[in-house]
């Protein structure tokens, strides 16, 4: 009988084990998914005239590297749009900070850049300071933009298609190296449509 009980002890220990193991991984993959830190985060607002499509938990990121996630976003004055959102706090920002909302992928997730200003100003910003509109930038409307090219399109595959409309999105953004492989592409459109 004693065996009995040290095997359902056993049992009992390695159940144990699992449910710890378990429990840690999963929390390490909340931490993860909603981009969470055990750093502590200063919090900023800025002002867009236009904060379409950004959400909260959606990335902040300084040369593409995610420094904090937007908190919340909020109508003010029935027209414009405050997103407050938190940056690690070994990561100040300046006087000249300058927020741009921009694509993450063509699906629509958006992300917020930062910029550090041509002045390179040294005072940092304060808790809660809101960076005015005058220095925001909102995202390209690329349903405006697609729409103008919605004939051109219909010519062509929808691998083509793809691939020419991120290039459009990477020049337009400033992500791409440079403006060769746009022309490339679009020279290779036009010589497919002629």
């Amino acid at each position: 009988m004693k065996q009995i009980d040290r095997e359902s002890m056993s049992a009992l220990v390695k159940l144990g084990f699992f449910f710890a193991i378990t429990g840690i991984a999963t929390l390490i993959l909340a931490l993860t998914l909603s981009n969470g830190s055990f750093s502590s985060r200063t919090t900023y607002k800025a002002m867009f005239s236009d904060a379409t499509g950004v959400t909260k938990g959606d990335d902040v990121r300084i040369a593409g590297v995610a420094v904090g996630s937007v908190k919340n976003v909020q109508i003010v004055d029935r027209d414009k749009a405050l997103v407050t959102f938190g940056v690690d706090s070994k990561v100040p920002l300046t006087a000249n900070t300058h927020v741009t909302i921009k694509f993450r992928n063509l699906v629509g997730q958006r992300y917020m850049a930062l910029t550090q200003g041509a002045e390179g100003a040294k005072s940092v910003l304060k808790k809660d300071t809101v960076i005015p509109e005058s220095r925001t930038t909102e995202a390209l409307d690329l349903n405006v933009l697609l729409k103008g090219f919605k004939p051109v399109f219909q010519a062509l595959s929808p691998g083509d298609t793809n691939k020419f409309a991120y290039e459009i999105v990477q020049t337009l953004q400033g992500e791409s190296g440079n403006v060769e492989n746009l022309l490339a592409r679009t020279s290779s459109l036009t010589n497919t449509l002629a």
